[in-house]
């Protein structure tokens, strides 16, 4: 699990109670990266919230990855191609493999005689020239294994798993830190950008309630449409052509709506980790979903109206009664966002019977009518 901005203190339990033997994280600060860098390594013993009588169920072994998930100054596939593998297994040995040469000596009192480092070779788009790719690859194996015995070293650079590897540190006997804590917030500028890369826990919060609210929005239009289709068909679910044609035409619109959203729900999108300009379209997306949504309930307005049966009527007026009688409870509805919303809500009203009755009641922005018809 490496893409979380940010950990909790509770990650572990969750982790431990999953099943979990090992955590591997990235997205940590880097001046934390760089304490550890600088004493234990990447490895340690990372303790948690407690949440049980187990104390053993609060603590993991965790590796953090040095820089990031991928080889070093490869951004792109292309990237990485030009890079030249006499030279470049240089810098890949220093920033990969020497710090943990250094971390595992260190605390093994140089008594150590085996290391395993874990290199990481990936990122978004990466394999998309696969055979290319592991072919380079290989290549710096070869070069990393010789860079290795000209150091002293007697060096295997292999392929291999993320078991293998803890299985390998777990054989060196070795005593590791421990962390007590969470690793929380995730701050980081990064090199070259204009933006603040941050976690989803305390960023964009406008954004993820609009996000929220057009899902809401999403959710009351089919719920309208559903009633009054079954509403306009005398309460059946057995349409002719003409009123499927109609009601596929609504859904239509809904459905656009879902697909604007649903760009929302991209791991940079929903978590609120994304730049800047990338959040302007987002709100432009939002707002044209929200134009389908108009346009869905126009339509059903004017194609699904369905005549109110004086029975109905004699409710809604009981119900007006019943909202304007100074000696009744008062029903508010509050909008608690900062920008115009639509919502549809099932409210629940007491009546002089000493019965209930149900209503839908609109929301539009600041101003609420009942909706006839349901």
């Amino acid at each position: 699990q490496i893409d979380p901005f940010g950990h909790s203190a509770v990650t572990v339990a969750v982790l431990h109670k999953l099943g979990y033997e090992a955590f591997v994280g990235n997205r940590i600060s880097e001046s934390f990266k760089s304490k550890l860098s600088n004493h234990d390594g990447f490895n340690f013993v990372w303790e948690g919230h407690q949440v049980s009588k187990t104390k053993e169920d609060s603590s993991l072994f965790t590796h953090i990855i040095q820089r990031h998930y991928n080889y070093p100054d490869t951004w792109s596939e292309s990237s990485f191609y030009s890079q030249y593998s006499r030279s470049y297994r240089i810098n890949v040995f220093n920033k990969e493999i020497a710090p943990t040469i250094n971390a595992i000596s260190h605390l093994s009192n140089n008594t150590s005689k085996a290391y395993h480092a874990l290199l990481h070779a990936g990122d978004d788009f990466t394999y998309t020239h696969a055979s290319q790719y592991f072919n380079k690859v290989d290549e710096l194996n070869k070069e990393l294994e010789n860079e290795g015995k000209e150091r002293g070293y007697n060096t295997s650079a292999i392929y291999s798993t993320v078991y293998d590897y803890f299985e390998g540190i777990h054989s060196l006997n070795i005593t590791y830190g421990l962390f007590k804590g969470d690793f929380l917030p995730f701050q980081e500028p990064f090199t070259g950008w204009e933006d603040f890369w941050t976690g989803y826990y305390s960023t964009r919060l406008h954004l993820k309630r609009f996000i929220r609210h057009v899902f809401n929005d999403i959710q009351g239009t089919k719920t309208l449409l559903a009633i009054r289709a079954i509403a306009k068909n005398g309460n059946s679910i057995n349409f002719d052509s003409d009123l499927s044609k109609v009601i596929d035409g609504i859904n239509n619109q809904i459905r656009y709506a879902e697909r604007k959203w649903a760009i929302l729900m991209h791991h940079d999108g929903i978590t609120g980790t994304h730049m800047t300009s990338t959040e302007n379209s987002y709100y432009v997306i939002l707002n044209e979903a929200l134009s389908y949504l108009n346009e869905a309930r126009k339509l059903i307005e004017s194609h699904l109206s369905v005549p109110i049966s004086s029975e109905s009527a004699e409710f809604l007026r009981s119900v007006y009664d019943h909202l304007t009688n100074p000696e009744m409870t008062q029903h508010t509805m509050v909008n608690p966002a900062g920008y115009y919303r639509i919502q549809i809500m099932n409210m629940t009203l007491p009546v002089s019977n000493g019965t209930n009755n149900y209503v839908f009641v609109m929301q539009k922005g600041d101003n609420v009518a009942v909706i006839n018809g349901c």
